[in-house]
């Protein structure tokens, strides 16, 4: 999630808050998404337009290819 090991704090915090956000669609262990639960992911047209603001590199790079 962020390259580097050492995190590993960071990482099991946003876990957390993920749980507690989608508690009644989520499954456990390994985390996936209920079986009655229906997604459809959606991405814009272009690449780009995901995350505009992003300085991270691999988002520029995939906004650029």
């Amino acid at each position: 999630m962020f390259g580097d090991r050492t995190r590993t704090v960071t990482v099991r915090a946003e876990m957390s808050r993920v749980r507690r956000t989608l508690a009644g669609v989520l499954a456990h262990r390994p985390y996936r998404f209920r079986e009655e639960v229906t997604v459809e992911v959606l991405r814009p047209e272009s690449p780009s337009d995901l995350l505009p603001h992003s300085t991270a590199p691999a988002v520029r790079a995939g906004a650029a290819g």
